[in-house]
């Protein structure tokens, strides 16, 4: 237990921010009166408040620069976990199809997605499509009469 400098209720040391330069390690004032303080603060000094999250926040960018590709090796990790496909052999499927859709043959701005099927038990990658082409493939139940019957439609009611 711990009083508050500033209310000086006794509260529980959770009810404390953390504070290095304390003896104890806390803030001598409870959460409750410190957000209150900041907030006032925040309020009277907007200028000096954006200036300050802009220094945060590239302090923080340069903090954490390792993440953009900490997320680009585990992409890799998750695509050779579940399509059983390299880094490499991702790459040359990418290069095989002129980094374009299988289907659209539109030039990928996004990032791909493997097209694949299962077939007792193991994954058959297929190809690389756009999100629309994979989104439609998916809505049409990959079945091909029923993707032959819309390429049918579309092509009749064509104006």
């Amino acid at each position: 237990m711990q009083s508050c400098s500033k209310c000086g209720l006794e509260k529980e040391l959770t009810s404390f921010y953390k504070n290095k330069k304390n003896k104890n390690g806390l803030s001598k004032k409870c959460k409750g009166c410190d957000d209150v303080r900041l907030k006032l603060w925040n309020k009277n000094n907007p200028e000096k408040k954006r200036v300050y999250n802009k220094i945060a926040a590239k302090i923080y960018r340069d903090k954490h620069k390792h993440k953009a590709t900490w997320k680009y090796n585990k992409r890799i990790r998750d695509i050779k976990r579940i399509f059983g496909i390299s880094d490499e052999e991702l790459k040359n499927l990418t290069e095989k199809q002129n980094n374009r859709c299988a289907i659209c043959n539109k030039v990928f701005i996004k990032t791909p997605h493997i097209d694949h099927i299962m077939r007792y038990n193991k994954v058959i990658v297929r190809g690389l499509l756009c999100s629309n082409c994979n989104t439609a493939i998916g809505l049409l139940e990959e079945n091909y009469v029923l993707i032959l019957n819309a390429a049918k439609y579309v092509q009749e009611h064509e104006s």
